[in-house]
């Protein structure tokens, strides 16, 4: 079984992303007459950050995510420049905790924390029906001797 993070997820973080930077960029609007004429070059820089991070990170991190079911066995892969894999058994699953914002909940947005014995694995935007699965496979899991 395949699971997706959201169609909508890379709206929601370029949302967060663009509320960010207009934060940061009012910041520089006001504090320009104190900080002075040098922090114009930080603020470019900032933007220019911003602008690459919107076009270029987040579709590329969007598009590393890689869930799937093997099994008994939850593996995740995911990065852009530094990868990362994990995987584990849903029976060792101590927690599954399904998380939602009302942004979330209104693009049908699920962020899925697994806790395992010493460790957290983060799922931050699978479908609301993806995360209802995984949910159902986890209980059915607990109840298997």
């Amino acid at each position: 079984m395949k699971l997706t993070l959201a169609k909508k997820a890379m709206l929601l973080w370029r949302l967060w992303l663009g509320l960010g930077c207009a934060v940061v960029g009012l910041l520089f609007y006001k504090l320009l007459p104190v900080l002075g004429k040098g922090w114009v070059a930080a603020g470019i820089f900032a933007a220019a950050v911003a602008l690459w991070g919107f076009f270029f990170w987040i579709p590329g991190f969007y598009s590393s995510y890689r869930i799937r079911m093997e099994g008994n066995r939850i593996h995740v892969s995911r990065g852009v420049f530094w990868k990362r894999e994990n995987s584990a058994a849903v029976s060792g699953i101590l927690l599954l905790q399904l998380h939602q914002t009302p942004l979330q909940r209104v693009l049908g947005i699920t962020m899925v924390t697994l806790c395992l014995p010493g460790s957290r694995l983060c799922l931050p935007a699978l479908s609301d029906h993806d995360a209802q699965e995984l949910m159902r496979l986890w209980k059915k899991s607990r109840r298997q001797p």
